[in-house]
């Protein structure tokens, strides 16, 4: 997608994750995604180590590498 306009285009058939780098647009857009009921996905990367006790919350990026201790929060 090149506008946050065109989403509506993908919402029905894709899951849509925020990948911008600035915080106050990516929580508008954020904002956008949820109020049309999107499929926001939890993307974990297969190399990453977690432990069994964390709890993952929805729209969460877990990089190639990452390591997460139950006493993360």
């Amino acid at each position: 997608m090149k506008k946050s306009k065109e989403v509506e285009t993908y919402i029905d058939d894709c899951d849509i994750l925020s990948a911008i780098g600035l915080n106050e647009i990516r929580e508008r857009f954020q904002l956008l995604l949820e109020s049309k009921m999107t499929t926001i996905p939890v993307l974990i990367h297969p190399t990453a180590i977690i432990s069994e006790e964390v709890i993952i919350d929805l729209v969460t990026v877990i990089i190639a590498g990452a390591i997460i201790t139950p006493s993360v929060i």
